[in-house]
C-alpha cells in the first residue's frame, strides 16, 4: 500500500468519515517514533522523545505559486496512542512563491538565532525562545540578500498578544541571524552564529530579555556522530549534553547523557525510525 493511501486510512480513523473525501488529493504521510529508555537517579524510565504521525499536501496555485497544508499528530509510543492536551505540533496553511512565503496557523518560530541546540535531548534553554507558536501569521522574505520574517500571534483580545521580526545572512561559510520578539510584557533579542570548518560544525547563541534574564549556549558536532550542547540561562541553570547516533540499517539508536546544575546526571537511549 502506498503513502497516500495509508495517509487517508489513518486519517480517517482519527477524524472519521468526513477525511475520506480527501482521497483525491495528493496527500502524503510522514512521521518518527522515539521511544526511550530513561536512567536517573537510579530510576528506569520509558519514555516518548516527542513522537509525532503528519499529512501534508501541495497544490500548484499557477504564476509560480504554490499552497501547501500541514496537520501533525503527537504520538505516544508507549502507550500506543494519539496524544492529547497542549502537544504543540505542526497545523497550518503556506502560501509560497518567488516573493516568499506566508503561513497560518501552528507553525515553527521565525528565530534564526538558535545554532546550539545540536544535542539530542539538549534542553536548548534560550531565554525566551518560543520553539512552536501557535495562532499565528508569519511572513518570510528576501531583501537585499538578508531573509527578513515577522511573526504575529493572537490571543482572543483587542490586539496581538505577541510580534517578533528576524533576519539572517550568510558569509561564506558563517551563518549569522538575530532575533526580536515583544510578548506584550518584556522583550527579547537574539542574535547567533554558527559555521563548519575541517567537517566540525561549530554553533553559539546569545539571549537577552528586557526582566533582566540573559542566556548563552554552545554547540559543536565532530565527525563520526558525537554532538556537545551547552546552555546556560539566567545564570543559573546550566545543562550540558552529549549524544552519539549509531547507525541500525535503517533506524538509528541515539546515546545520550545529560549534566544539569543543581540536578542529578541522566542517561537516555533512544532508538528512532522515520516513516
Amino acid at each position: 500500500m502506498n503513502k497516500k493511501l495509508i495517509a487517508v486510512a489513518v486519517a480517517g480513523a482519527i477524524a472519521g468519515p468526513t477525511v475520506m473525501s480527501a482521497a483525491g488529493a495528493d496527500v502524503s504521510v510522514y512521521g518518527a517514533l522515539y521511544p526511550r529508555i530513561a536512567i536517573q537517579d537510579g530510576d528506569v524510565t520509558f519514555e516518548d522523545g516527542a513522537s509525532r504521525i503528519g499529512f501534508k499536501s501541495s497544490k500548484d496555485m499557477g504564476n509560480g505559486n504554490t499552497v501547501a497544508g500541514v496537520m501533525e499528530f503527537s504520538v505516544d509510543v508507549g502507550n500506543g496512542k494519539i496524544t492529547s492536551g497542549d502537544t504543540s505540533r505542526l497545523a497550518n496553511i503556506t502560501y509560497s512563491g518567488d516573493w516568499g512565503s506566508a503561513l497560518i496557523g501552528s507553525g515553527w518560530s521565525i528565530d534564526p538565532a538558535k545554532k546550539a541546540c545540536v544535542a539530542g535531548g539538549q534542553g536548548c534553554g534560550q531565554v525566551g525562545y518560543a520553539g512552536r507558536v501557535a495562532d499565528m501569521i508569519q511572513v518570510t522574505g528576501d531583501l537585499g540578500g538578508f531573509s527578513v520574517s515577522a511573526e504575529t500571534a493572537f490571543d482572543g483580545t483587542d490586539g496581538v498578544a505577541t510580534w517578533a521580526v528576524a533576519t539572517s545572512i550568510g558569509f561564506g561559510s558563517l551563518d549569522v541571524g538575530a532575533f526580536y520578539m515583544d510578548d506584550g510584557t518584556d522583550t527579547t533579542t537574539h542574535i547567533g552564529a554558527s559555521t563548519t570548518l575541517a567537517g566540525v560544525y561549530v554553533g553559539a547563541e546569545a539571549g537577552d530579555s528586557s526582566n533582566g534574564d540573559d542566556s548563552w549556549g554552545l554547540g559543536v558536532k565532530l565527525p563520526g556522530g558525537v554532538k556537545i550542547g551547552m546552555d546556560n540561562v539566567a545564570g543559573d541553570l546550566q545543562q550540558v549534553t552529549a549524544s552519539y547516533d549509531i547507525p541500525l540499517g535503517g533506524s538509528t539508536l541515539r546515546l545520550i547523557v545529560r549534566d544539569n546544575e543543581g540536578a542529578d546526571t541522566y542517561a537516555k537511549v533512544q532508538w528512532s525510525y522515520s516513516l
